[in-house]
């Protein structure tokens, strides 16, 4: 069972999950957050749903197409935080050098399991408390910006930094020594989205955390500002997000790749075909299309490369309403919302109102196939290349 739900027992009522419809199998699950069916009629893929009763009375239903496997686990999309450590494990003091204007200064420390809160002079002299719970290595990271988006002008890095209980390291000097005046020329795969108007940003991540960004916006081909590759930048893997379209543009919503960017001065990026709702009929907030309860079935059409299609009908008013999401693979392409068991939730089925249809496709390189979102494996790589597209339309449920 997902994470998401064992660690928010608190703000349900009850959480049941089903086989099918329910009329046969369901379980309610308990703290473990573990259910097990035990029938030599279960055989073969299955469909799962959970069926969340929150104290409010909204209830809230996640259907999980095709299951199959002995055990699977749901994929929880939550991150949790961890306290911050507050052991200080020493200080390191220096100067920045080859600033324009020190007001416009940062300087951080990164280091597995370690922080920094920085003190930062006029003229650029810097102290950096590193707290944590061992000791460790830090990198420190200076960036100067301008301007109210505060666009970077330059970086510098210093790596591999010793801090231990106790320990002062001072005099060091940060050089910002590596302007941002370099550009990774974007192109896009195929002749679909040729002259389209797109936004890119580069994300400059070490150990997990991002030091800066660039961005543009524009027409393919786009040419996003960045850094030479150099040491000590030359071990980073900058990480390029592109999007295309919005997601509330019915002719296919939003588009969007995520990829890490090897070559130092181009990248072409493969998008999704985008996603359709074809049934219900949708329309925009302002315009919604309109639909009978009665024989309701959510259809929709995927690109057939994709992994995993996850659609969601809620309501946009509560307590008493039912939000319902149901997650595919891209060979099924409909779901029929069936009655909910009596007894274990208050609405059995959509009440007449206002709805939003929200849909999501998403493909990862390194998933093989739609069975790979549900094996409990550890959080996914970061740097793993993913394209998803996003669409939200609207429907009034008569």
């Amino acid at each position: 069972m997902s994470d998401e739900i064992k660690t928010t027992f608190q703000l349900y009522s009850s959480v049941h999950v089903l086989l099918g419809d329910g009329s046969r199998f369901r379980e309610r699950l308990d703290d473990s957050g573990v259910v097990r069916f035990h029938d030599p009629a279960i055989a073969g893929p299955q469909d799962v749903s959970v069926v969340m009763v929150q104290s409010t009375g909204e209830v809230k239903v996640k259907t999980y197409l095709a299951l199959d496997g002995t055990e699977v686990w749901l994929p929880s999309f939550v991150g949790f935080l961890s306290a911050l450590p507050w052991t200080k494990q020493g200080t390191v003091t220096g100067r920045v050098t080859g600033a324009t204007h020190v007001g416009n200064l940062s300087v951080t420390a990164v280091g597995k399991g370690l922080s920094g809160v920085t003190t930062l002079a006029e003229d650029g002299s810097f102290s950096i408390d590193v707290r944590g719970d061992e000791p460790g290595q830090v990198d420190l990271f200076a960036r100067e910006t301008e301007g109210p988006d505060g666009k970077v002008l330059r970086v510098g890095l210093a790596r591999g930094i010793a801090v231990s209980s106790g320990t002062t390291v001072s005099g060091l000097e940060l050089a910002l020594d590596h302007p941002v005046d370099q550009s990774l020329n974007v192109t896009v795969e195929g002749s679909r989205y040729q002259g389209s108007s797109v936004s890119a940003e580069l994300w400059y991540i070490l150990g997990g955390q991002l030091l800066f960004r660039t961005n543009a916006s524009g027409t393919i081909p786009l040419s996003v500002p960045a850094i030479a590759r150099t040491a000590p930048f030359d071990t980073i893997t900058p990480m390029l997000h592109v999007t295309s379209g919005d997601t509330t543009n019915l002719q296919g919503g939003a588009v969007q790749t995520n990829m890490p960017v090897s070559d130092t001065s181009s990248a072409e990026v493969s998008f999704l075909a985008p996603l359709s709702i074809t049934s219900p009929a949708v329309g925009t907030l302002e315009a919604p299309g309109s639909a009978s309860r009665s024989g309701l079935v959510l259809r929709w059409n995927p690109d057939s490369s994709a992994h995993l299609t996850e659609v969601e009908l809620a309501a946009l008013v509560g307590p008493g309403s039912l939000d319902w999401t149901v997650v595919a693979p891209a060979s099924i392409t409909s779901f029929t919302p069936f009655p909910l068991p009596a007894g274990i939730a208050p609405v059995t089925t959509f009440p007449a109102g206002s709805y939003r249809v929200w849909a999501t496709t998403t493909w990862r390189a390194k998933a093989s196939s739609y069975a790979d979102f549900f094996t409990g494996s550890p959080t996914r790589d970061p740097y793993e290349e993913t394209r998803t597209t996003r669409l939200l339309t609207y429907v009034e449920l008569q």
